[in-house]
């Protein structure tokens, strides 16, 4: 089993709930997605969802930005 969680969700749980996050994500493999407002090509922080105990980050890799780059 699998979760995926969009970045703005991410931002309001990880504040309130990061022990859950957390132990979700030990139990199954978590995916972070960027939110559906993000039109333009910039990637989000991949280190916050990677802090949170999301495993895997979603990141637009046309874009050679600190995303990537941290990544």
């Amino acid at each position: 089993m699998s979760g995926s969680f969009s970045e703005s969700k991410i931002d309001k749980v990880a504040a309130d709930t990061a022990s859950f996050i957390a132990e979700y994500s030990s139990i199954h493999a978590a995916r972070s997605y960027p939110k559906g407002s993000r039109v333009n090509s910039i990637n989000y922080k991949p280190t916050h969802m990677w802090q949170a105990g999301i495993q895997i980050a979603a990141l637009n890799m046309q874009v050679n930005d600190k995303g990537v780059h941290i990544n």
